[in-house]
């Protein structure tokens, strides 16, 4: 249902309506908030009975420039898909000049999270991968290819102040005993070189739209050039809402399947060791970042609990 509500965004709608579409009567309703600034972070969709779209609104104090960054980021990552016909990103429509909001075509459909939720049939749920592996492919194929070093000081640093914590659910022997191993492993391959590329920034799931046999990348606020396999790590880690058998998963700690079919249409070479221990960094931290707060609050934090715990079993087989 949609519904006028705030002064502040009537004033944002009528800005872009009038800038665009004059003649044209539009409502608009809330379609997300963010958890952290649920007042200035927000997405509406703005709706006529021919047009629809979907206006985001960034209106922190100082952060004009993030959107301006993201329009941009958008108009340029929209060229890479030119011509891949079932492959696109959402088009970008109008920018606020205050640098508030920032307009692009509404996507129907369901993103790769909602698809993985929905489906039982483990055969359609490799089609997701394959969609994934597809799109990624053309975001971080459109460059020339060069290479960068990989530096784990930040993984490093990051569990160092996991560790900090002492409301984590995990069995601390276990946890410490992977950290170990983990940190181990990252400094032997400090400085190894893999393909660096533009990426999406915030490749989960939910940045990925499917409708009609297309698929569309969303939210392009931190896009910039950096190791391919960080953009891989963030959609592969996604499988963890599936409950699998441990005689599926690969020694990642993903299931093998889904991997396998991720890359018979992501085909840029990757480093295979640096990823699958980037893999196996994600999912710890993800476990460590269960406290014990959450845990008896949420059935949906114990089943994730349960399920890393078990995939973190195969991928630290060895420490």
């Amino acid at each position: 249902m949609f519904f006028r509500d705030h002064e502040d965004i009537k004033l944002f709608v009528d800005e872009f309506t009038a800038a665009q579409f004059p003649d044209e009567q539009f409502q608009y309703a809330r379609i997300y908030k963010s958890n952290d600034f649920p007042d200035d972070k927000q997405v509406y969709r703005v709706k006529s009975d021919t047009k629809d779209f979907a206006l985001k609104i960034n209106s922190r104090i100082g952060f004009s420039e993030v959107l301006r960054q993201e329009f941009k980021n958008l108009s340029d990552v929209e060229k890479r898909f030119i011509g891949h016909d079932s492959l696109k990103v959402v088009h970008p429509v109008y920018l606020s000049p205050s640098g508030k909001f920032m307009v692009v075509e509404y996507t129907q459909g369901k993103t790769l999270i909602e698809m993985i939720d929905d489906q039982a049939d483990p055969k359609k749920i490799l089609q997701v991968y394959r969609k994934a592996g597809g799109w990624i492919n053309c975001l971080h194929g459109a460059d020339e290819e060069k290479r960068a070093k990989f530096w784990p000081n930040w993984m490093v640093e990051k569990f160092d102040d996991l560790l900090k914590y002492e409301t984590i659910v995990a069995d601390r022997s276990v946890y410490l005993a992977y950290v170990h191993w983990l940190k181990s492993k990252l400094q032997n391959l400090e400085g190894r070189r893999d393909i660096r590329v533009l990426s999406h920034g915030d490749m989960h799931g939910n940045n990925l739209i499917v409708h009609r046999g297309n698929t569309y990348g969303i939210d392009f606020s931190e896009t910039k050039y950096k190791l391919a396999i960080y953009d891989l790590v963030d959609l592969l880690k996604m499988d963890v809402r599936i409950s699998a058998p441990l005689s599926e998963l690969g020694d990642n700690g993903v299931i093998r399947k889904n991997y396998e079919m991720f890359f018979r249409k992501y085909k840029h070479p990757v480093d295979h060791e640096l990823l699958n221990s980037c893999i196996k960094a994600r999912l710890l931290m993800d476990w460590l970042n269960i406290r014990e707060t959450a845990y008896k609050k949420s059935s949906y934090q114990r089943r994730k609990f349960v399920e890393l715990e078990k995939r973190l079993s195969v991928a630290f087989a060895e420490a």
